[in-house]
């Protein structure tokens, strides 16, 4: 079992200061070709949303309230179903995801999953090609459109890592 996970979060604001979280979504990467193909996904939904205009979402006054509880508790039995270690968090921005992350769970009074840290794909990518400052030019290994919607976006950073790791080995 693959303790790896691909996280993106959207938001309306840089921090939960300043804004709420509106949605999120999780995709077990395993690096298997056949088995990645049929994405396993968690879509977590806190606000409801209007459709975006840009890459904001705009919450949605008339949509019923969430509550936070069931959807974080959720997410924690997916992971536990899917690895017996702590999972590792993963994201293309882990400065901004892991923040909304671990902000959902301490406001609830729960422990975080993923721990205390999380791993950048553009380190990883910088690493394999022995530039720090190439942090970026992994973004278009991506087969799924960036579209801000969180499963569209953890699912392209999931391809693209699953390239970055295969063109390492060749």
């Amino acid at each position: 079992m693959s303790r790896y996970f691909i996280v993106d979060v959207e938001s309306t604001s840089a921090t939960p200061f300043s804004g709420v979280m509106t949605e999120f979504a999780v995709v077990h990467f395993r690096d298997v070709p056949g088995v990645d193909r049929q994405r396993d996904t968690f879509h977590g939904v806190l606000v409801g949303t209007l459709p975006p205009d840009g890459p904001v979402p705009v919450p949605d006054p008339d949509a019923p309230p969430v509550d936070p509880f069931p959807v974080a508790l959720s997410l924690e039995l997916w992971l536990a179903e899917r690895t017996t270690s702590t999972p590792t968090f993963v994201s293309d921005n882990p400065a901004f995801d892991f923040m909304w992350i671990a902000w959902l769970f301490d406001s609830l009074g729960r422990r975080n999953p993923f721990g205390f840290s999380a791993r950048r794909i553009g380190d990883f990518h910088a690493g394999l090609t022995g530039d720090f400052n190439d942090a970026h030019r992994w973004k278009e290994l991506r087969r799924t459109p960036h579209t801000h919607h969180p499963v569209d976006d953890a699912v392209g950073n999931a391809e693209a890592l699953h390239a970055l790791i295969h063109r390492r080995e060749r």
